[in-house]
């Protein structure tokens, strides 16, 4: 995306030949990187996603035939969704455990609807911008 910062006989010899790279194909390939952008937010709680939401979402986004760009932009709205709620006054009084309790109840808002909703609203601006998506059956 970015040749210029390339060095110029790199990029020179890039030109000299065509190659692809492929993107996700399959449900599994979409569930796959699903769960490399998402691993943070799982691992951490922000999320709350289990293997066969992920499998769905994986479905999901391979019938709206989204790229994998578009994946890593979902993933990265429910990241930046994930991490920022306020944390209320009254948790940093408590104590230890009641904080981490506070926290958890907080960071675990990221479900399987929010997921679907963004995967929905990536594909409507994927289709706004002229790429023409097709629908897989």
């Amino acid at each position: 995306n970015y040749p210029g910062l390339l060095d110029p006989a790199l990029l020179s010899r890039l030109s000299e030949f065509r190659f692809f790279v492929n993107g996700p194909e399959t449900n599994e390939d979409y569930t796959r990187l699903l769960r490399i952008e998402l691993r943070e937010a799982l691992s951490i709680g922000y999320a709350s996603l289990t293997n066969q939401d992920l499998e769905v979402l994986g479905k999901i986004s391979r019938n709206h035939n989204l790229s994998g760009r578009d994946v890593h932009l979902v993933c990265s709205k429910v990241m930046a969704m994930a991490k920022s709620f306020e944390i209320p006054e009254a948790v940093y009084r408590a104590g230890y455990e009641e904080r981490q309790a506070g926290v958890a109840r907080l960071a675990g808002r990221i479900d399987f609807d929010m997921v679907c909703t963004l995967v929905r609203e990536q594909r409507e601006v994927s289709e706004g911008y002229g790429r023409r998506v097709p629908v897989k059956a």
